[in-house]
């Protein structure tokens, strides 16, 4: 493995620290999920249970390599296909900040561990031993995979490496939000997307047995409404603020009050995320 690649142990657990920049001509995901049974409910509302009461940090990363370096891209997905039991240790690539700048009031999310690093040599510092010695400071999150890596060669020029992983780590090495309160959601979508009305009967139509015509049920149920909207945030806090709210609301467990985006007429729904 090259320089870029570490092994670690973080709190008990045999990890694979991950160092390279990533190319932002594809942009790194993270997200905020939770897991939520949902039960039927013919009238309307739901039965939803969490199966945790915190979310956990999701991450889609894409690292690219010229065709030169071929050979370094396919080590990293051979060396990323073996980790067997082991975890991933990845930066957070939001909170990805100048040493200096990595600050309570600038963070994201609040992660347990930290790394002091330098992308481009893979050299780093960990926890108490980070002295700024290196250009960017980062939180750490311990993360498993979530499906094969994937290894590309794209327009015969260039490789990509994508992975996709969600933490996956004891209560202790936690990556939580930075919370930011916000009482009711107050934010616009951004409209240079579609927004769509995602509203659905609940009338089900069935076959039975040779007949030719179905059988019908749920005609007396209403509607359930839906949403979908794309929101844009332009500060950190904005997004903080966001995450905070979705966390409150335990992901798609908890309803909140939003106005119909598709219909501008002043009129509010009960929703869910």
């Amino acid at each position: 493995m090259g320089t870029w690649f570490h092994e670690v142990s973080i709190d008990g657990r045999e990890c694979l620290l991950v160092l390279p920049g990533l190319d932002y001509a594809v942009r790194p995901r993270i997200g905020r999920s939770f897991r939520t049974d949902i039960g039927e409910g013919r009238t309307g509302i739901e039965t939803r249970v969490n199966n945790h009461n915190v979310g956990r940090l999701q991450v889609s990363y894409t690292y690219t390599f010229s065709k030169d370096d071929s050979a370094i891209a396919a080590d990293m997905h051979a060396t990323l296909l073996a980790l067997g039991n082991k975890r991933l240790a990845l930066p957070i690539e939001c909170d990805r900040l100048p040493a200096a700048d990595y600050t309570d009031a600038l963070r994201i999310f609040t992660a347990q561990h930290t790394i002091n690093y330098n992308a481009a040599s893979g050299s780093y510092d960990f926890d108490d031993d980070i002295d700024d010695s290196h250009p960017e400071t980062a939180g750490l999150v311990v993360c498993s995979l979530m499906e094969r890596p994937t290894f590309r060669l794209f327009n015969d020029f260039e490789y990509r490496v994508t992975i996709r992983a969600e933490e996956d780590s004891p209560w202790g090495t936690r990556v939580a939000v930075n919370t930011l309160a916000l009482a009711a959601w107050t934010f616009e979508p951004d409209f240079a997307r579609p927004v769509e009305d995602l509203s659905k009967w609940q009338q089900k139509r069935d076959q039975i047995g040779r007949g030719r015509e179905q059988s019908r049920s749920g005609d007396d149920a209403p509607a359930k409404r839906g949403e979908r909207a794309t929101f844009t945030f332009s500060e950190r806090n904005e997004l903080r603020q966001a995450l905070t709210f979705f966390e409150t609301q335990r992901g798609q467990q908890g309803a909140f009050t939003v106005p119909t985006f598709c219909v501008r007429s002043g009129m509010s729904r009960r929703m869910h995320p």
